[in-house]
């Protein structure tokens, strides 16, 4: 968004990569479908998503992988967090099973460290596509984005980055 001034993405490098996961993973298929990708791990997603409940009042978690932190998902309330955490669980379960993937480059290795991080990151405002600001972050080794809107964040992720 800062470069081009409004939002865009490489739908064919996200392909890309998505097809190389498939690969690793063993999940290719004719047409390159992602559907084949998760059917091949859907049983060990779900077995990880029904192993994790959310406590009572938790509003989010932080993720690690190959013991590095992977990511930080936090919201403004426990009911988001209960609605969204299965989607995000998978999301990460699926990085965490493939196995090829760079292990321990860069990042850091834990969320004190990834929190101090993103306290020092700048961040830019943006219009969001619905209600309130999309905040973009970023930081000698974090990159991360808020969602801001009726005078709080509404949900915050943030990644470690080498």
């Amino acid at each position: 968004m800062e470069m081009e001034g409004h939002r865009a993405s490489d739908q064919r490098a996200v392909w890309s990569l998505l097809a190389e996961k498939s690969e690793r993973l063993g999940a290719t298929s004719e047409t390159a479908a992602m559907s084949a990708l998760f059917e091949k791990v859907d049983r060990p997603l779900d077995d990880l998503v029904t192993a994790f409940r959310a406590q009572p009042g938790q509003v989010g978690a932080a993720f690690a992988i190959d013991g590095r932190v992977a990511g930080l998902e936090w919201f403004d309330a426990a009911s988001t967090w209960r609605k969204l955490a299965p989607k995000l669980l998978r999301s990460y379960a699926l990085d965490a099973l493939d196995s090829r993937r760079r292990r321990g480059e860069g990042g850091v290795a834990d969320v004190p460290t990834l929190i101090a991080a993103l306290r020092t990151a700048i961040g830019t405002a943006h219009a969001a596509v619905g209600e309130g600001e999309d905040i973009r972050l970023s930081g000698a080794r974090v990159a991360g984005a808020a969602l801001f809107a009726r005078g709080r964040v509404i949900h915050l992720s943030a990644f470690p980055q080498a």
